[in-house]
C-alpha cells in the first residue's frame, strides 16, 4: 500500500478522497447502536465498521484499485463477496443482495444518504469483455456496459452506462445519470434521473456531477486552503531529488509546508515523507491536519509508523490505508476511514490533545 499511496498522492489524488468530502454521522436509536471503540491508538478511537471476509485483500491493494471490496464513509461501509466467483453480492446493514456479474464501487459509481442508512451502487449483468470496443469500421465504438443502480436492493432500470448516482442533501431523493450511447465512443447524451424519473438530457458529463445543486469540494491532499482564505498548505517534491533517477521511481521525498496565504511566507515546513495526502483545515481555520506516509529510500527499507500530523504534532496512524479525512463541524475533532488488512475503521482523534 505505501508504493500505491503515492501513486493515488500524484496522480490520482481524487481518490483521497474517495469517497468523501464530508462527514456522515450514523443516528443512533438504541443503547445497542451505541459506537463499539475496540481499541485505541494513542489518543484516537478506533472502531470496526466492517470486516472484508473472504476478499482476500493483500497488503498492496487499495479501495481504489481494489474497488469492488468495500465502499466505506463515516461509520456506514458496504462490502462485497464473490469476486472470484464472478457473481458480485453486496451485503448493506446486514442485508445481502442477489448475485450481479459484477457491482461498481468507486466514490463516483455509489454514494450513501446523509445519515448513512441508505446505500445506491452501480452493477451490471454483462461480462466486461463483451462490451464492443470498435466498429464494424474499425473505428472506436461508443462504451456501453449495461449498467444500473441498485438502491434498497431494487434496481433501477438499464442504460448504456451510470454516471454518479447520488442522495439529496437531506437523503430524501436520489439521483443519477443514465448515458444513452451512440455508434461511435462519446456520441451519447446522458439522461439526468430524479427518483426514477427522466427529467431532462445533457451532453455534458459534468452536468451529472452535483444533480441537487450540491457543492463537493475536491482536495488533492497537495494545495488546499483554509476556509477564511488566511492560510494553505501545499506540497511538493523535494528539489535535488525531483531531478534523480529514483523519483522517476515514485521513490522521492516529499514536503509539506504550512504557508501564510497573504504574504505567501512559509510557517513550518515538514519533510522527508514518501506520500502526502488528505490534506484538510478545520472549519473555524485554526487547526490543520494531513497523513504522511515515511520516506524509504531504494536503498533501504522503513519501520517508522504512517502518522497523521495535526498542527504540527505526529500522531501514530498504522493503517494500510486511509481516507475520507475531515474536521468535525465544531473543530474539536478529526475524523477519518481506515483500512489494516481485512478490517475497515472509522477513527475519531481529539484536536489539542497530544
Amino acid at each position: 500500500m505505501k508504493h500505491l499511496q503515492g501513486i493515488v498522492a500524484v496522480f490520482v489524488t481524487v481518490l483521497v478522497i474517495g469517497g468523501g468530502a464530508y462527514f456522515y454521522l450514523r443516528a443512533r436509536s438504541s443503547a445497542s447502536e451505541q459506537r463499539k471503540i475496540v481499541r485505541h491508538i494513542g489518543t484516537a478511537e478506533v472502531e470496526t465498521i466492517c470486516t472484508l471476509g473472504g476478499n482476500n485483500i493483500s497488503e498492496d491493494e487499495s479501495s481504489y484499485y481494489n474497488s469492488l471490496t468495500f465502499f466505506a464513509r463515516g461509520e456506514a461501509c458496504a462490502t462485497v463477496s464473490g469476486k472470484d466467483t464472478g457473481r458480485e453480492r453486496v451485503t448493506f446493514n446486514g442485508v445481502t443482495s442477489e448475485p450481479f456479474e459484477y457491482v461498481q464501487l468507486a466514490f463516483y459509481d455509489a454514494d450513501f444518504s446523509p445519515d448513512g442508512r441508505r446505500f445506491v451502487y452501480t452493477a451490471s449483468n454483462v461480462p466486461l469483455n463483451s462490451v464492443l470496443h470498435l466498429t464494424s469500421t474499425g473505428e472506436r465504438a461508443d462504451w456501453k456496459p449495461q449498467r444500473f443502480i441498485v438502491a434498497d436492493n431494487k434496481k433501477g432500470p438499464v442504460y448504456d452506462d451510470i454516471y454518479r448516482p447520488q442522495y439529496s442533501p437531506d437523503g430524501a431523493h436520489l439521483g443519477y445519470c443514465g448515458y444513452k450511447g451512440g455508434v461511435f465512443y462519446g456520441d451519447g447524451v446522458y439522461v439526468k434521473v430524479i427518483d426514477d424519473k427522466e427529467t431532462g438530457t445533457t451532453n455534458k458529463i459534468t452536468d451529472c456531477e452535483s444533480l441537487f445543486g450540491q457543492k463537493e469540494e475536491i482536495k488533492d491532499g497537495w494545495h488546499v486552503i483554509s476556509p477564511d482564505g488566511s492560510l494553505k498548505m501545499e506540497a511538493y517534491f523535494d528539489p535535488e531529488d525531483s531531478a534523480s533517477t529514483h523519483c522517476l521511481m515514485a521513490n522521492c521525498r516529499v514536503y509539506l509546508s504550512l504557508i501564510n496565504a497573504a504574504t505567501n511566507e512559509k510557517i513550518k515546513t515538514f519533510s522527508s515523507f514518501g506520500t502526502v495526502s488528505q490534506s484538510v483545515f478545520s472549519p473555524d481555520s485554526k487547526h490543520y491536519a494531513f497523513f504522511g506516509d515515511p520516506w524509504v529510500s531504494i536503498r533501504a527499507t522503513s519501520t517508522e509508523p504512517s502518522s497523521i500530523i495535526i498542527d504540527g504534532e505526529k500522531r501514530p496512524a498504522p493503517f494500510v490505508e486511509i481516507f475520507n479525512m475531515n474536521f468535525s463541524a465544531d473543530s474539536k475533532t478529526l475524523h477519518y476511514n481506515a483500512r489494516e488488512g481485512n478490517e475497515v475503521y472509522y477513527v475519531v482523534e481529539p484536536v489539542g490533545v497530544q
